[in-house]
């Protein structure tokens, strides 16, 4: 379980500094080959993820930690970098997904307001505080 919740974070970070890269800096300051890197890393940890033969679930019997980072890292990701899950690469993460977002756990609490959908732009009111 530990391994597998390691390398979802893993993926999740290397996500997460890609758009900070892009949200974070202005355009003339993005190094395009740091977020590249970040990218390569994400689906590097994507294709391990993937890899693993959940039947139904990542580790265990049962539902477990590794299944909702994963899953957590997943839609995270899909939000922000769609790019990056693009062609059904990933199979096995897909059928993960979905069979957790039918559990209300998870499809209770997916993002549905603008406000929720990860988006890295300040409002305006806040940048003039």
């Amino acid at each position: 379980v530990l391994r597998i919740v390691a390398c979802a974070m893993g993926g999740l970070e290397k996500v997460v500094a890609a758009l900070y890269e892009h949200t974070m800096h202005p355009a003339e300051k993005v190094h395009e080959p740091w977020v590249k890197h970040n990218e390569a890393q994400a689906r590097s940890a994507f294709a391990w993820l993937d890899k693993i033969e959940a039947s139904p679930w990542l580790a265990r019997d049962g539902l477990t930690q590794a299944d909702v980072t994963t899953v957590v890292t997943w839609d995270f990701t899909n939000i922000v970098a769609p790019w990056l899950l693009a062609n059904n690469a990933y199979p096995n993460l897909n059928a993960l997904r979905e069979r957790c977002n039918e559990l209300p756990a998870f499809s209770d609490t997916l993002p549905l307001a603008s406000v929720d959908q990860a988006d890295p732009k300040l409002p305006e009111a806040a940048s003039n505080t």
